[in-house]
C-alpha cells in the first residue's frame, strides 16, 4: 500500500535557533519569547480578568501554612488516625484526577 499526500503544504520557515536546536538536539540558550511578553498578544474580556486574578493570587497560602504548622506543633498530625486520613485523601485525590 502506498500513501500519497493529497495536497501540498508549504514548509514553515525556521529560524537559525530552531535549526541549531534540531541539529544538536539541545534547547536554545535563550528562552522562546512568550507572545504575551512581546506585546503581540493582548487578552481581552474574561481571559484578561482571569489573568489579572491569577497574577494577584499569592504563590503561598500563608493561612494554610500557619494552620498546618500549628497542627504539626500540637501533635495533631502525628497520630495513626491522621496518617490514615492523609492516605485516604491522597487516594481519593488520585481517583478524581485519573492518576
Amino acid at each position: 500500500m502506498q500513501v500519497t499526500p493529497s495536497g501540498t503544504y508549504p514548509q514553515a520557515a525556521r529560524t537559525s535557533t530552531e535549526t541549531a536546536t534540531r541539529a544538536t538536539g539541545s534547547s536554545p540558550s535563550t528562552p522562546t519569547a512568550n507572545p504575551a511578553d512581546t506585546g503581540d498578544f493582548q487578552p481581552t474580556g474574561d481571559l484578561a480578568k482571569l489573568l489579572t486574578a491569577i497574577r494577584q493570587t499569592p504563590d503561598v497560602r500563608s493561612d494554610a501554612v500557619q494552620s498546618a504548622s500549628a497542627r504539626v506543633a500540637s501533635g495533631e498530625l502525628s497520630t495513626p488516625e491522621a496518617a490514615t486520613e492523609t492516605a485516604r485523601a491522597i487516594l481519593d485525590s488520585n481517583k478524581t484526577t485519573g492518576e
